[in-house]
């Protein structure tokens, strides 16, 4: 959050429960700009943030907001950029080998080698129709199911459960 805490200045109750309420609305962390209306930082708003590790910075003066709220922006924007060309990615890899009429052994392995972990696929009543075990995974837990901590994928078709995907 950004703020100059225009809205609280003049309210000494609202700046002692604003590090508290904030953190309560699970927010990350606070930048405050306080030169026009705090003229700085009040030492109980500071000692609150350290006392729950919670990221108060102050802003200088001459920080204006468009800039940093630009570069957050696009920060946000290269990021979701990245997801998306990697699930096109991903997609392209998995429509090439359903195309290819891949197994499902195979499907397992080109799934594997995107996620970098290992793959189960298992019918609706938990039978192990494939599998692909990275090289890592240690063999005493080589086995027929996922284990117990293993993300688990619904697998639909036609909106009917047809089988999991574990990872």
């Amino acid at each position: 959050m950004l703020c100059t805490c225009y809205a609280l200045y003049e309210d000494p109750v609202a700046l002692e429960q604003f590090i508290p309420q904030l953190e309560a609305h699970g927010l990350a962390g606070v930048c405050i700009k306080p030169g026009r209306f705090l003229g700085e930082l009040p030492k109980y708003m500071i000692d609150c943030a350290e006392e729950r590790s919670f990221p108060l910075i102050e802003l200088p003066e001459e920080a204006r907001f468009a800039d940093i709220t630009k570069a957050i922006t696009d920060e946000l924007l290269k990021r979701r950029t990245a997801q998306l060309e990697n699930s096109l990615s991903v997609n392209r890899m998995l429509v090439s080998a359903l195309t290819k009429r891949a197994s499902l052994e195979e499907l397992a392995g080109t799934v594997a080698s995107i996620t970098g972990c290992s793959v189960w696929v298992v019918d609706r009543i938990n039978h192990r129709l494939a599998s692909c075990l990275s090289p890592d995974y240690p063999e005493q837990e080589r086995r027929d199911r996922p284990p117990a901590d293993a993300v688990a994928h619904e697998l639909r078709a036609d909106g009917q459960l047809a089988g999991m995907l574990y990872l």
